[in-house]
């Protein structure tokens, strides 16, 4: 069976081909290509030319069609620490470092809450 109804030709309409709504965390799911570090991958047309075409990171592009180009020395940082989600609310526009810095918290937290998980799930009883 082939595609139903008109094939979208708009970016916007294309790039929302490929997300998918998350209800528990709000997140936009990247289900299009990834790169190796798990960011979204859209790639489009430039002029219409199908021979042309341009690759961005998913959360950038859409940040950019929304809200114009990102600002020399800021880039996209994802609150939801969730690299493949693509939801601007989710995005915040800061410094390198600042990016650097909240994903290292992040990762700081997550090891501490696993490893006190593990700490109970392993602790001996008194039988």
């Amino acid at each position: 069976m082939g595609r139903q109804g008109p094939v979208p030709t708009e970016p916007v309409q294309l790039f929302m081909n490929h997300v998918t709504y998350e209800p528990n965390t709000g997140c936009w799911l990247w289900v299009g290509t990834t790169n190796n570090l798990g960011y979204g991958q859209f790639t489009q047309s430039l002029d219409g030319n199908r021979a042309i075409r341009h690759k961005t990171l998913a959360h950038r592009w859409l940040w950019e069609y929304l809200f114009g180009p990102i600002p020399k020395g800021l880039e996209p940082d994802h609150r939801c620490r969730l690299r493949s989600c693509v939801n601007p609310d989710h995005i915040d526009l800061v410094t390198h470092r600042e990016n650097v810095c909240r994903g290292n918290a992040a990762r700081l937290a997550e090891a501490r809450n696993t490893g006190l998980n593990t700490a109970l799930n392993t602790a001996p009883t008194s039988d």
